[in-house]
């Protein structure tokens, strides 16, 4: 090993080899792929005294990779092996600045594992005091991202002048008048080409590692989102741990903070930003929910995200967020299934029909699923033909021959067991077609009130697996819900657990379906609705009941 001086980037990388030997010799090949302007440069970089090493000419920032893959080329004649040239990569980049990169350039050296190009989109608003510690985090990623642009959100502070200041390192300026973190975001990716993103929030913090452990994990093609821990720094100091990816648990509760990495085509195939503004909903989770809607999944990475708190903020930003769970889970925006088995009861038909028109949710954001248990051709023939002339944009109609024509309008006594297992048959049918986060189940004899579905969404939260509204039994008078211990309830006021309830009108939350069978039991005659109701409870979930809500149960004229 031959002696070197202090200088730690004279210091050898192996078998006697100093980092600016190797600069000097891939400089020095004659069939060097670099032009004569960046030979040049190589050169003059490796001739300065050390201390100026520090301050390389902008050209070899965005040389490095290509560098590095010229050393896995000529490993024998560079006395370096392919391994330590990828280690020369990642050294340089986190250690010498400025680092000045193409727009598009590759982000691993030629031959090697190939990461897709990303862009870091920084929004701003007013945050200028912390804007030149985001881009200083960014510009020391050991893979450096082909695009850096600060969106700078109407700020009338020093944004833009620090902003500028880095332009000579590659860092791009965009001024909008948004005043919407959701908004700057979109326009950041409007601005930008890359296929993977990362929105940083002006006042957080890349670890230098952050795109390095998290770009591998979307050689999975299925991957969409990479997200991580997070580490509270600033006025509140500790680490927040994430789950490992599970859908059911990200469809209770959001675990993918704001600076994930998501891939471009995957926004665009869900048009996740398609609002003009999500206003006060957790928008963070919105657009991840359409994502992992589209198809996609989540993977957790190594690296620590970190999120700058404030004192003066509280818990305001996105997963640290503390509204109700309406506004967090921006419920107001997704998509409801609203689904009814018709038994073909044509006296009741034309009042339901009337309850869909003046039903409130939207009718963009319901998918209407009919299933049409009624065997019989003039029923069929009117509920399609209101569904052509409807205005629901989504609609279903599925015809299932689930028992023996007129079965609803049977004696339920001596028929039970019959009735017990056609709903058994149209409710597996309904868990395995939904997919929306959340489906309303309505009878075809129930009215609900026009504004149910919002009643009920805004009584959910993290533990709550279903809400209902309450209906009296027609036939005995007492309302179709009961207590833990499964005792009928008189009644009650407000939003309230409860034991379980009828599927009258019972909106639940989709994920639980996945896994769910519906049946009856053999040992104790025990309906489909209790069944389900005792298996939610015994998986820890809770359900509800909107007093409020009470709906109408008709009757057979």
């Amino acid at each position: 090993m031959r002696t070197v001086d202090s200088c730690p980037y004279r210091r050898p990388v192996a078998d006697g080899t100093t980092r600016c030997d190797l600069l000097a010799r891939i400089a020095g090949l004659g069939d060097s792929p670099l032009t004569r302007v960046e030979v040049d440069a190589c050169r003059a970089c490796c001739a300065a005294p050390a201390p100026s090493l520090t301050r390389l000419n902008p050209v070899v920032g965005s040389l490095l990779d290509r560098l590095a893959g010229r050393l896995v080329e000529a490993g024998g004649e560079s006395g370096c092996d392919p391994e330590r040239a990828l280690a020369l990569g990642r050294w340089a980049r986190r250690h010498l600045k400025p680092l000045a990169r193409k727009p598009g350039a590759p982000l691993i050296a030629p031959g090697r594992r190939l990461f897709p190009t990303v862009a870091v989109i920084i929004t701003c608003h007013n945050y200028g005091r912390y804007l030149g510690e985001a881009i200083r985090s960014v510009l020391d990623q050991t893979i450096l991202p082909a695009e850096i642009l600060v969106v700078d959100d109407a700020s009338d502070d020093d944004t833009a002048e620090v902003a500028r200041g880095h332009a000579d390192s590659g860092v791009g300026y965009l001024r909008v008048d948004h005043r919407s973190a959701y908004r700057s975001r979109k326009a950041g990716m409007l601005a930008t080409q890359s296929k993977v993103l990362c929105f940083l929030d002006a006042d957080d913090v890349l670890p230098h590692d952050y795109l390095e452990r998290g770009l591998p994990l979307f050689e999975s093609p299925e991957v969409g989102i990479v997200y991580s821990d997070v580490e509270l720094f600033g006025d509140l100091s500790r680490k927040q741990a994430m789950p490992e990816w599970d859908p059911v648990e990200f469809d209770r509760e959001n675990f993918m903070h704001a600076g994930s990495l998501v891939r471009r085509m995957a926004l665009e195939i869900a048009d996740a930003f398609r609002e003009p503004d999500l206003f006060e909903a957790h928008e963070d989770w919105m657009v991840w929910r359409r994502v992992v809607a589209a198809g996609w999944i989540g993977s957790k990475q190594s690296a620590l995200y970190r999120y700058r708190r404030h004192a003066s903020e509280g818990p305001s930003r996105s997963l640290l967020q503390p509204r109700n769970y309406f506004d967090n889970g921006s419920l107001r925006l997704i998509d409801v299934t609203l689904f009814t088995a018709l038994s073909g009861r044509s006296s009741l038909w034309p009042s339901y029909r009337d309850w869909l028109e003046t039903q409130a949710w939207p009718r963009e954001q319901t998918r209407l699923f009919l299933m049409d248990t009624s065997q019989d051709p003039a029923f069929a023939a009117s509920v399609r033909s209101y569904l052509a002339a409807s205005r629901y944009a989504d609609v279903r109609y599925v015809a299932r021959a689930v028992s023996e024509p007129g079965l609803a309008d049977l004696p339920r006594g001596p028929n039970s067991a019959a009735v017990r297992l056609a709903c058994a048959r149209i409710y597996n049918q309904m868990a395995r077609d939904v997919t929306t986060p959340f489906v309303l189940v309505v009878e075809d004899d129930i009215l609900p009130p026009p504004g149910v579905i919002e009643r009920l969404l805004r009584a959910f939260d993290r533990e709550t697996a279903a809400v209902g509204a309450p209906y009296r039994s027609r036939g005995l008078g007492h309302y179709v819900a009961w207590d833990d211990e499964g005792e009928h309830l008189p009644g009650g006021e407000g939003v309230a657990a409860i034991g379980g309830c009828g599927f009258g009108c019972l909106l639940i939350r989709t994920s639980v379906l996945r896994d769910a069978t519906f049946s009856y039991g053999y040992a104790e005659p025990i309906d489909f609705d209790p069944a389900f109701c005792r298996r939610l409870r015994r998986d820890g979930w809770t359900i509800k009941m909107d007093w409020s809500q009470e709906c109408a149960h008709r009757s057979v004229s």
